[in-house]
């Protein structure tokens, strides 16, 4: 009983300060909310050639994504946060003519590459 003690209360500050994410739902630094299924808008690149510093392709990391993906709607299928060398990063994952891309949302939403 005491290492279950020991356990959660080595756990509930983790949780606590951890940003809200459930298995559908993000809320963003920004304050905005990000759910699987939801539609948002693509902005414009950050890159000096109008690409995608913070949009990428997830089989084929370190091609870069086009300027062509400027002001298109998608819609995001899955929001999920993962580990991103050592820290947690949470990325939104949509599809384009079969390919699967990613995005991270706080830094896409900073650099305006990403609106709602």
């Amino acid at each position: 009983m005491k290492k279950i003690t020991v356990i959660i209360l080595s756990i509930l500050p983790a949780y606590g300060f951890s940003q809200m994410i459930n298995d559908s739902t993000y809320k963003a630094t920004t304050g905005q909310v990000f759910t699987n299924g939801q539609q948002v808008k693509i902005g414009l690149g950050s890159r000096e050639d109008g690409s995608f510093k913070y949009i990428e392709h997830v089989n084929a990391k370190g091609e870069k994504v086009s300027s062509d993906f400027a002001a298109q709607a998608i819609r995001l299928w899955s929001v999920r946060k993962m580990k991103s060398k050592d820290t947690d990063v949470v990325y939104g994952f949509f599809t384009n003519n079969k390919k699967v891309y990613s995005i991270k949302i706080d830094a896409a939403l900073l650099a305006k590459e990403l609106q709602q």
